[in-house]
């Protein structure tokens, strides 16, 4: 579908937004965002999406994740971040069981079903794990060089 950015970017500058607003907010300082990405987010983000993430971070799946966050822990932050307008709109768009159905139904027929939750899970954690070990060597070769 054609549409004003590529997908890339249009996650980049979300995430960036959100990178901005938390300096810009004084929740952290630029490090402190590039460090909760680096070691966080961008561990995950190297082999897997933001879906699949959530899919696997909840027992049944995106359904689940987004029945026990959406409402309590993503739109409080979003308003938070993206502040309503004079009229009190959001400038965010809400999470839905129309949109988060679509988005499950994918996980389970791309990814795993809820039966496989549990050793997708493992596959996950074995992979950050690696991730990690080979960072660390990494960091010690970088060290060595100095």
């Amino acid at each position: 579908k054609e549409a004003e950015g590529f997908i890339v970017n249009r996650l980049q500058y979300g995430l960036l937004q959100a990178a901005y607003q938390c300096v810009a907010d004084g929740l952290a300082d630029a490090e402190d965002v590039d460090n909760t990405v680096k070691h966080g987010l961008g561990l995950r983000w190297s082999f897997m999406g933001p879906f699949e993430t959530i899919h696997l971070n909840a027992p049944k799946g995106v359904n689940d994740y987004c029945e026990r966050y959406a409402k309590q822990c993503i739109e409080p932050v979003l308003s938070h971040v993206f502040k309503p307008d004079k009229d009190g709109n959001h400038a965010f768009q809400h999470w839905t069981p129309q949109v988060w159905n679509k988005i499950h139904e994918e996980m389970e027929q791309k990814v795993c079903t809820q039966s496989q939750i549990a050793e997708r899970c493992q596959w996950r954690d074995d992979r950050l794990l690696n991730l990690a070990v080979h960072k660390k060597q990494q960091e010690e070769k970088d060290k060595e060089k100095q």
